[in-house]
């Protein structure tokens, strides 16, 4: 197999595993060096609109927790999910039209927090494996602050930029049997 990127490694595994196959992996750098998929915090299943794109990647993360799970976590696949933030209030109010969306797709999953007393924090370390909790947004300063008050470098009150209005957090992957399209 030539390249060692995603794609070639994944050809290269599954030879080798579903045909017993001796596989010589060719790559002029290191394994993986120009590819996003070192990349284990940034996934999602949740595409509003698309069940193709949901299916297709539901099926993707089975496959990654699988081989999370065959060694060790090797790679450090974990369910930090995915952060939106907005400094503006127009931003902020796409964010809630993003949180509606997510409610009709996912009937019960999806928790707006609106002022610093939800008892919600940050936490970096979520294992691949981990109960998800699905889509939070924490809208107005007093929300984001308090989500993210044990790790003040992320986000600031006090900091420079323009302070921050609103923050959606997608965990993932949301749970399979809850993903769906919006028709």
């Amino acid at each position: 197999v030539v390249g060692a990127g995603i794609a070639g490694v994944a050809c290269a595994h599954y030879l080798s595993r579903l045909h017993n196959a001796k596989v010589l992996l060719v790559e002029r750098a290191a394994p993986l060096a120009y590819t996003s998929a070192l990349s284990t915090e940034c996934y999602r299943n949740f595409w509003a609109g698309s069940a193709p794109m949901t299916e297709f990647m539901n099926h993707s993360i089975d496959l990654l927790e699988e081989r999370a799970r065959e060694c060790n976590n090797a790679f450090g696949m974990n369910r930090r999910g995915y952060w939106f933030l907005s400094a503006t209030e127009q931003g902020a109010q796409s964010q809630l039209h993003t949180a509606s969306e997510a409610a009709k797709v996912l009937p019960g999953a999806v928790r707006v927090y609106t002022d610093g007393d939800h008892g919600q924090r940050y936490t970096p370390d979520v294992l691949f494996d981990a109960p998800t909790d699905a889509v939070s947004l924490f809208h107005g300063r007093e929300a984001v602050a308090a989500f993210t008050s044990d790790w003040p470098g992320i986000i600031s009150p006090q900091a420079r930029h323009p302070p921050t209005r609103s923050l959606l957090r997608l965990a993932q992957p949301l749970p399979h049997a809850q993903v769906r399209a919006v028709e």
